[in-house]
């Protein structure tokens, strides 16, 4: 079986779960800045940080859409410095912070760095 042709479908999800996971843990701060208004409302920092987390979650299912759109366009693996680049950031991001979903990218890297060329 081919896994890497599933590269951007695992990023996404990944990207869906941070969002729920974003949702869950900080719906009450989103009511809050919806109803202060955005503007000036990431002064507070656990608001900021819902923010990023939201965002980062958005971005994630970019990329994986982004990553299916090239793989089915190219019919190859995804670029080995992506494999890479995704191990380097998920390896840093455990540890700054060990209890985190850092560890979720280890096997998409795995799979994009073991693809047949």
């Amino acid at each position: 079986m081919m896994l890497w042709k599933y590269s951007g479908l695992f990023l996404s999800l990944t990207g869906v779960l941070h969002t729920c996971v974003a949702i869950i843990n900080y719906g009450d701060k989103y009511k809050g800045m919806i109803s202060d208004g955005l503007i000036r409302s990431l002064s507070d920092a656990d608001r900021a940080l819902a923010f990023w987390f939201l965002v980062i979650g958005a971005l994630l299912i970019i990329m994986g859409q982004t990553l299916s759109h090239y793989i089915k366009q190219t019919q190859q693996p995804p670029p080995l410095f992506l494999g890479y680049t995704l191990l380097v950031f998920s390896i840093v991001g455990c540890l700054i912070v060990p209890v985190s979903g850092f560890w979720l990218f280890i096997p998409q890297a795995l799979i994009i760095m073991l693809a047949k060329r």
